[in-house]
């Protein structure tokens, strides 16, 4: 075919000749030993992921999920729960602005090698029924709405921790008034 002999043949195109081609079927582009097989028929990725088994720390990983150079998938960030206690405030003077600092919202980036390594989390509120009482900023919670406790003796809000991968967490923290 095409005048060449059989000897001469290659048809994966990795420029090993199919009679001693070992990997016929290896990809175009792939490196090759001189067997003409990539890292990847020898070692093989049983999982998917993109990671040879050889290296892959990580083995049974879920497809789809967005991967580490060690073939472990990414997790969300940690948000611990808290609670956070105010005296009401619903006798105050109605034209004084309310931002009163409950306290900083506690997260960990499970992703993290080291402390100083670790990736950036961004904090919202979402929507709820108690939502507008609070604001976020710089990691910290504060009270921007009153508070009267013969109307309701503790208030919640869930916080969303978003990491740099786009995972995300979420946790409800509780304001008790007193």
């Amino acid at each position: 075919e095409n005048g060449c002999s059989e000897s001469q043949r290659d048809d994966d195109g990795d420029g090993v000749p199919n009679f001693i081609d070992r990997c016929p079927d290896t990809a175009e582009g792939a490196q090759i030993d001189e067997n003409g097989c990539s890292p990847l028929q020898l070692d093989g990725d049983d999982d998917g992921d993109g990671v040879l088994n050889s290296v892959d720390v990580c083995p049974n990983t879920p497809e789809g999920a967005l991967i580490d150079a060690n073939g472990c998938a990414y997790k969300a960030p940690k948000i611990f729960k808290q609670s956070f206690e105010r005296i009401e405030n619903s006798r105050d003077d109605e034209t004084d602005e309310i931002n009163i600092l409950l306290g900083r919202i506690v997260t960990e980036d499970t992703n993290a090698v080291s402390a100083t390594a670790a990736g950036e989390i961004t904090l919202t509120i979402e929507a709820g029924e108690d939502s507008e009482l609070f604001r976020i900023e710089n990691g910290a919670l504060y009270l921007v709405g009153r508070l009267d406790y013969e109307d309701k003796k503790k208030h919640e809000v869930i916080i969303k921790a978003t990491n740099d991968k786009g995972l995300s967490a979420s946790q409800k923290m509780i304001l008790k008034v007193q």
